[in-house]
């Protein structure tokens, strides 16, 4: 896939947003399931859809009461796609079939009124009034939500129930057997008749259905994606989102963004995520960062907000500046082919040569995550040194992170995880040794997350012998390990 496998969106915690999203209807759930990211060529359409949204996410905060009256409403929808394509074949459809179809009208004409009274004017939702297929679908206009083949529809239908009604009337007070026996088979003649009148009635209004079906094809098509543009509008206040703005030049800026996947586990645990901050370029930008650092979940919240803006979401930082991409390519440790039987490292190489003959001459996005981690140190520092030079001449925003010392150059953006960096580590041990958590809990407290620029000949911070040491690494492998460090 061009914008990330299902794996992949799984794990920066893409489905985690799309399974949050508060869908009423059959319909918002199809536009919902072909959800694509924008072309270049639609940008102007990105940027309306962006520009309703920002209207409708004011419309729930201003109006409630009104737009929880139209939830409730689209919940009231069911299915009734199948029973349009019996209309579109030709079908004669059945009672069931016209109830269906005759309270689908009904709310729609509720939905209608309800929706005239919020200003909100979208192309893509165009409600039209089911008020000529409610003409004979409802001909007493009860507007009640039940349907049969009512005498209304035909004065022969009528002419044919009374005959019936008077022949059972017969029936009821008669006592001779014979009679009745009569009387019976006259009954079943009339029933033959009713039911073939019936027929006739029910194609007379299935071909009126027929005539009128763009009222029934373009409401499904609306009533669809107004559903879906709530949804995307509630999951934007739910996580406190922010109207990105599409950008024509090739970089990626980002304010304080969160992921809201990694925000629910982390609030379960009583603990909250530190919003990060990035300038991407195009060219490479360099993670640097030790082990526990938290570079996985910088990617991974990168590349989930730069997939939302493509298809038209809110993203979760303060402030959000995105280009329209072509592409976005990731590698991490959840590599499906590993499953196949690959090693890790064969199944990054084998992803990296598919990406290098996808992305050409296309502008993109493209991350990847300790990549060559399982190989050897020394040639995995060879193959991500010259991965970085070769992205360094593509139109692409690639930004990696590895624990490597020496891959940044003077043309990449060098950015490393704080971590441990500012802590007092007596105090932390004393808080490991005081505290009823376990120890890599407290040190994950004093970790800090987030991201700062700096030279690009910054060593790799090391604070793997400061971690062995408060986790209680034994005494003479710790002195053993601090002669190699000189």
């Amino acid at each position: 896939m061009d914008y990330l496998d299902d794996t992949q969106r799984e794990a920066i915690g893409y489905n985690f947003l799309m399974n949050a999203m508060q869908i009423h209807t059959f319909y918002g759930m199809n536009e919902k399931n072909k959800i694509k990211s924008y072309k270049i060529e639609n940008s102007d359409l990105l940027i309306k859809e962006l520009n309703d949204l920002e209207k409708l996410i004011e419309l729930i905060k201003h109006q409630s009461n009104l737009i929880h009256d139209i939830e409730f409403c689209l919940d009231r929808y069911k299915d009734i796609s199948r029973t349009i394509i019996q209309i579109q074949n030709q079908k004669i459809l059945d009672e069931v079939e016209l109830f269906e179809i005759k309270n689908f009208c009904l709310i729609t004409e509720e939905l209608i009124e309800l929706y005239k009274k919020i200003d909100f004017q979208v192309d893509k939702i165009y409600l039209r009034s089911p008020k000529p297929l409610l003409d004979f679908l409802d001909p007493k206009n009860q507007r009640m939500s039940t349907f049969h083949i009512c005498e209304s529809y035909s004065k022969e239908l009528a002419y044919i129930r009374e005959k019936k009604r008077i022949i059972e009337e017969n029936y009821a007070k008669e006592v001779d057997e014979i009679v009745k026996e009569l009387l019976k088979k006259e009954r079943d003649s009339v029933v033959i008749e009713e039911k073939a009148e019936e027929f006739r009635v029910r194609k007379e209004l299935s071909e009126k259905l027929r005539k009128n079906i763009f009222i029934l094809e373009d409401n499904v098509i609306s009533i669809g994606y107004f559903d879906f543009l709530l949804a995307k509008a509630n999951l934007a206040i739910k996580y406190h989102g922010t109207k990105p703005e599409i950008i024509k030049s090739l970089e990626i800026n980002l304010e304080n963004m969160n992921n809201p996947f990694i925000q629910d586990i982390l609030l379960r645990n009583n603990k909250s995520f530190t919003p990060i901050s990035v300038l991407l370029k195009s060219g490479v930008t360099i993670i640097t960062g030790a082990n526990m650092g938290g570079k996985t979940v910088s990617l991974n919240t990168i590349a989930l907000n730069v997939l939302l803006a493509q298809q038209g979401f809110y993203v979760f930082a303060k402030k959000a500046r995105i280009p329209i991409v072509q592409f976005i390519h990731g590698i991490s440790d959840d590599l499906q082919d590993v499953s196949k039987g690959l090693s890790s490292f064969g199944a990054e190489i084998l992803k990296i040569d598919e990406i290098f003959k996808s992305i050409k001459k296309n502008e993109g996005f493209i991350f990847l995550d300790e990549f060559a981690r399982g190989t050897n140190p020394k040639e995995g520092k060879i193959l991500v040194k010259a991965i970085s030079d070769y992205l360094k001449k593509l139109k692409v925003i690639t930004v990696m992170a590895t624990h490597y010392d020496g891959i940044p150059s003077k043309n990449t953006t060098h950015y490393q995880v704080v971590g441990l960096k500012n802590v007092n580590f007596e105090k932390l041990k004393s808080k490991i040794f005081t505290s009823q958590k376990n120890s890599v809990e407290v040190i994950q407290d004093f970790i800090d997350y987030r991201l700062e620029q700096v030279p690009y000949n910054n060593k790799v911070p090391k604070d793997a012998l400061n971690i062995a040491n408060l986790l209680g690494l034994n005494k003479d492998v710790l002195n053993h390990a601090k002669k190699y460090y000189h």
